[in-house]
């Protein structure tokens, strides 16, 4: 006997899974709590694939569509000042490239206060 998503004969795709098994073992004050704290992200002190891994962790829980230029955005605007900066005119729309931009100027930025602080000293 099959068990499952295709009871009445339907194939299910993944995201039907997801969303049914989401809505069944994920209690929605639980799945509305990640959602916030996804809205509500910041870079903080995070380095940025720290920051990259919580962004996705949490952006699993987003209820709304979510195209790449937009997942971009949302994380442009949770990175520290300094990092959004260096990228905002860029306008990246693929979020791998995003990150590695934001790694790239992350480095740099640490590359150069160490230079700093050795011409100080």
């Amino acid at each position: 006997m099959r068990r499952g998503m295709d009871t009445r004969g339907e194939v299910a795709t993944w995201a039907d899974f997801r969303a049914r098994f989401l809505e069944r073992y994920f209690p929605a004050s639980a799945k509305q709590q990640r959602e916030s704290q996804f809205l509500a992200l910041r870079q903080g002190s995070m380095s940025v694939q720290d920051y990259k891994e919580r962004f996705e962790y949490l952006a699993r829980f987003y209820t709304q569509n979510m195209s790449e230029e937009w997942k971009c955005r949302r994380f442009e605007q949770g990175l520290c000042h300094h990092l959004l900066k260096a990228l905002v005119h860029l306008k990246i729309n693929e979020f791998p490239e995003l990150v590695e931009q934001a790694t790239i100027a992350e480095r740099l930025d640490e590359s150069g206060r160490v230079m700093r602080n050795q011409k100080g000293n």
